[in-house]
């Protein structure tokens, strides 16, 4: 593509809220808006701030038939973020529109919040330090992660820079991914199997994989509760991957040791509290992906698409 100086809509609010990003894409799109909201936006919302625009910068909107039809004129779409779930890649393919995409521009940032959500539960980090919030005095300081079976589902850009993180306390660590990938073995030790063994001989279980129709579901109840007793369970990549229904029943009836979730179903507006009287439910507002580097990353690999499609 070479064309004018375009409309560039930012949806965004991460991108548009942070001021050294909005800078670096006003020098070369200084027509470009920004997200007003602190929320993703959606449907007519999302419809009205795309409008006219010629380009737009994505983070996790879902891009449907219907934003499609709403925008003639758009005709680049630069990913913010790694996740392709919110994208009609079909139809954006269909509708003559390129897409800009830098896969792995958050890795170590989520692969980092997995290992923390790792040790918190292993040393019993979490639990202890909310009852002392109470005024409880609990003195139990769990296991060490060291030594210990990790599996990890999804060994790609995230899963496998786990894999590095993980090296120095020397764990066991298992996965299981759709590519047959050796030189994970070679490099980490790890040892690649099928998701049957994986979830029967984990110790702790991370996910990593991307949400497709092969995984949406895929830790199902009858799953979760193949495995064994007290294993703990951290999500860090798509919510609708795991029936959250049922991890929820698993840890009230203590089938799980615990579980730390950085995804939520229907995010941002699930009722939280309703979760409140689970002890070992630990979580976050979907930050793994979104520390300072990662976003500076994420944004910057985006800009780097639209800079390259416009020829600026």
């Amino acid at each position: 593509m070479n064309w004018a100086v375009p409309d560039v809509a930012v949806a965004s609010p991460s991108f548009s809220r942070n001021r050294i990003l909005r800078e670096e894409l006003l020098e070369f799109f200084p027509r470009a808006r920004f997200c007003p909201s602190s929320h993703p936006l959606q449907g007519d919302e999302l419809v009205d701030f795309l409008g006219s625009c010629e380009a737009a910068v994505i983070g996790t909107e879902k891009i449907t038939r219907r934003v499609l039809q709403a925008c003639p004129r758009l005709r680049f779409i630069a990913k913010y973020g790694v996740g392709m779930d919110n994208l009609d890649l079909r139809l954006i393919e269909e509708s003559g529109i390129e897409l800009g995409f830098t896969p792995g521009t958050n890795r170590l940032s989520v692969a980092e919040v997995a290992l923390g959500f790792a040790l918190g539960l292993m040393h019993n980090l979490f639990f202890t330090g909310q009852l002392l919030k109470q005024n409880v005095w609990r003195k139990d300081g769990g296991r060490v992660l060291s030594g210990h079976r990790v599996g990890i589902l999804g060994a790609g850009n995230v899963g496998s820079e786990l894999m590095r993180l993980l090296a120095p306390f020397q764990c066991e660590i298992l996965f299981c991914d759709s590519v047959v990938k050796p030189e994970l073995s070679q490099k980490f030790g790890a040892v690649q199997m099928e998701l049957d063994e994986l979830l029967a001989k984990s110790e702790i279980l991370s996910l990593h994989v991307p949400l497709t129709e092969k995984t949406y579901g895929m830790l199902s109840a009858s799953v979760l509760n193949s495995m064994p007793q007290g294993t703990f369970l951290i999500n860090t990549a798509r919510s609708e991957i795991l029936d959250f229904k049922a991890l929820i029943s698993c840890l009230r009836n203590g089938h799980l040791g615990g579980a730390c979730v950085d995804v939520w179903p229907d995010e941002p507006r699930m009722d939280l509290g309703q979760y409140a009287d689970l002890p070992l439910l630990f979580g976050t507002p979907h930050i793994a992906g979104n520390s300072q580097e990662a976003v500076l990353n994420m944004g910057r690999g985006a800009l780097s698409h639209l800079r390259r499609a416009f020829s600026i």
